[in-house]
């Protein structure tokens, strides 16, 4: 009776049996219940014995009056039966229940135990096929093919699209791995699939390569790893950020990719936002170095109302809010081939700050190039290689920041000057309006705030001044793939981190259900398909972007503390009741000291 089976049930074959669910949807499997007194109780209602719910023994009256079960059989069981596939999963048809009693097994567990029959119009799979019985389709299957182990799966062929196929042949870097996943499509697409993934799994991060490398044992390594292990080599500590030996090998390593990234390959689905003959100093420039994360100093935390954060609407767009100030507001800045963004983005918001409370009067930008030049405190060098952010917020409410427009384009006091593309040394602070015929003077030009602060890590409190206020600062993490966004909303997903970033938000909303920030960038308007703006996954401090908000007031009829009252009467209050108190204990302090002198 070589049709007969007896399948043991028990509680730890379940994992088994969810695997079978995944890979074959044709599959039936029943759960295991605790309620009831055995387990696997719906595969022995299958049976048509009448007694099931008697608790006992079940034997079929009529075997084949049972329902029918399909039955997969895995070549993993521990036990196996001559039967089995040698390999993998298999099919093996419909059977039917005829009997399950209860036995024990070689561990003295109680287990329940089912007979099961086949009972399937088809040939058995284990049953060797007379090649005439079958009809050959195509030039994938053959009489050989027939006679060959009949636990193995007969062979489909796939056809690899054409225009993939083309940049497959493109790839003459890994021809000979290419050559041996094409011999395995002769099998079908899923053992092509997995052939692919078999062979270009980076064996470091256990991923699928997007650039890879072939080491002279015939792996491929993800590029950035290799490029890890150089960093370790060449300098010793890879968390080092301002080592230049590993910059270096790090942003020539994301310019490759990068250019990958920017190729017309159908198999990645992106495209660059920059020209593939850049340099990788160019890449390197449009990031910082420091950990602006991380950075702390002596700016006041604002926290709105309870009140005002009930009251928050499900998308805002501050260039909407305040339409006046619209070429203000929507002006994407370009930092150029300089890592300005800790002046540009800044003076970004300033500038929209001071037309927001003139109502539309100031339609100025503030000049990025008088905080590099003359903000000493805020730079090391030029200000091209990085700059201190909390630093330029000082300046702004100490010194003031003159007017100046982009590049090249004579607006202003001090528009964006050359110098701050290409120049590496130290530049002297002009104290003059480098626009000439310029009608005021560098002096009368100077735009001062009265309050900076910075806002809780907390979405409803960004969200409250943004509605309130106007645009705020942001640092941000930023990675390789966020390099060539395009539209959507961005959520990190490969490549490693190169650097952080100063950015503007906006406003927010919500896209396919999924919360975002509206953003500008500052590398210019034909960075994306958003015209340099970006929407970025809100609510979950994603790449750190709401780790460290700023913004500030120019007002100058308040002092800070009359600010606060007026804008966050919470916190105003707290202000002048631990300042009474103060007061109070200093003069309890005092008439203490005279009663125990005299």
């Amino acid at each position: 009776m070589d049709d007969w089976r007896i399948v043991q049930a028990k509680h730890s074959i379940y994992k088994l049996y969810q695997l079978l669910r995944k890979t074959q949807p044709f599959s039936w499997v029943a759960e295991s219940r605790k309620s009831t007194p055995f387990p696997n109780r719906i595969l022995a209602l299958n049976c048509s014995n009448i007694k099931t719910k008697n608790n006992g023994f079940g034997k079929a009256d009529a075997w084949k009056q049972g329902k029918p079960i399909r039955v997969i059989r895995s070549s993993r069981l521990g036990k196996q039966s001559n039967f089995a596939p040698t390999t993998g999963y298999r099919y093996d048809g419909i059977y039917k229940v005829v009997e399950y009693f209860p036995d024990i097994d070689r561990s003295g567990s109680l287990v329940w135990r089912y007979l099961l029959r086949r009972d399937d119009p088809t040939l058995a799979p284990w049953i060797k096929r007379n090649p005439l019985d079958s009809i050959v389709l195509g030039n994938c299957e053959s009489s050989d093919e027939l006679e060959l182990n009949p636990a193995k799966k007969i062979k489909t062929c796939f056809q690899i699209d054409p225009r993939t196929g083309k940049y497959i042949d493109g790839d003459l870097a890994n021809e000979k791995v290419w050559n041996e996943c094409k011999e395995s499509a002769f099998k079908g697409r899923q053992a092509f699939i997995e052939k692919v993934a078999e062979l270009f799994t980076c064996a470091c991060c256990q991923d699928i390569v997007r650039v890879p490398v072939t080491t002279s044992c015939k792996h491929n390594i993800c590029q950035l790893r290799l490029a890890a292990f150089q960093w370790k080599r060449f300098d010793g500590d890879p968390t080092t950020r301002r080592t230049t030996k590993k910059t270096r090998y790090k942003f020539k390593d994301s310019l490759d990719i990068v250019k990958y990234y920017g190729s017309t390959n159908p198999l990645n689905g992106l495209r660059s936002n920059f020209p593939l003959n850049m340099t990788a100093e160019y890449l390197e420039s449009l990031v910082g170095h420091e950990d602006l994360l991380r950075t702390h100093d002596e700016l006041e935390v604002l926290h709105h109302k309870p009140e005002s954060l009930s009251k928050l609407p499900k998308d805002f767009d501050a260039r909407k809010e305040w339409p006046i100030c619209e070429p203000i507001i929507g002006h994407v800045r370009e930092q150029g081939q300089c890592d300005a963004a800790w002046a540009v983005v800044p003076a970004s918001v300033m500038s929209d700050t001071l037309c927001i409370e003139s109502n539309g009067k100031e339609l100025v930008h503030l000049s990025a190039e008088d905080i590099i030049t003359c903000c000493s405190e805020c730079r090391e060098t030029n200000g091209c290689e990085g700059g201190l952010m909390y630093k330029v917020w000082d300046f702004w409410m100490e010194t003031g920041i003159v007017t100046g427009g982009e590049y090249s384009s004579e607006q202003g006091c001090k528009p964006y000057t050359e110098s701050s593309f290409k120049s590496h040394t130290a530049t002297s602070c002009e104290s003059s309006c480098s626009t000439e015929n310029y009608q005021k003077t560098y002096s009368e030009d100077k735009n001062k705030g009265a309050l900076a602060y910075r806002l809780p890590r907390e979405e409803k409190q960004i969200r409250a001044e943004l509605k309130s206020h106007g645009p705020v600062t942001a640092v941000m993490a930023v990675y390789i793939d966020f390099l060539n966004y395009q539209d959507g909303v961005y959520t990190h997903e490969t490549g490693e981190e190169i650097g952080t970033h100063v950015v503007k938000i906006i406003g927010w909303g919500e896209e396919k259900k999924k919360k975002y920030w509206l953003a500008a960038n500052s590398w210019g308007n034909q960075w994306g398909n958003m015209g340099g703006f970006f929407k970025i996954e809100r609510g979950t401090d994603h790449c750190g972007i709401e780790s460290d908000v700023r913004s500030g007031r120019i007002s100058k009829k308040l002092s800070p503390r009359e600010f606060l009252e007026k804008y966050d009467p919470a916190k105003g209050s707290s202000e002048s009741r631990r300042l009474i108190l103060s007061f109070a204990w200093m003069l309890i302090l005092w008439l203490t000291t005279v009663t125990l002198l005299f």
